[in-house]
């Protein structure tokens, strides 16, 4: 009994390692990206924070009716405001 537990347990730290190795190798290019040039910063800049080059204007499209009333009634309110 207690030969085949260890067995087990055995197995399922095999798995996590394993895991945790990929998830080390990912972690591990991502550095050596962010490293190597500006291309992967920049990337991670706009898909994360929303950046945009000073040349580049911004366009959102919206296709679901509740976000272009929302959209809108913002631009209403902003209007009023000025």
């Amino acid at each position: 009994m207690r030969v085949r537990d260890l067995e087990d347990k055995v197995a399922e730290q095999q798995e996590t390692n394993e895991a945790l190795r990929a998830r080390n190798n990912a972690l591990a290019a991502e550095v050596r990206d962010l490293q190597s040039g500006s291309s992967a910063v920049e990337e991670r800049a706009r898909m994360e924070q929303g950046m945009l080059r000073e040349d580049e204007i911004f366009v959102q499209v919206l296709t679901n009716p509740a976000a272009i009333q929302e959209a809108d009634e913002a631009q209403q309110e902003s209007e009023t405001a000025q």
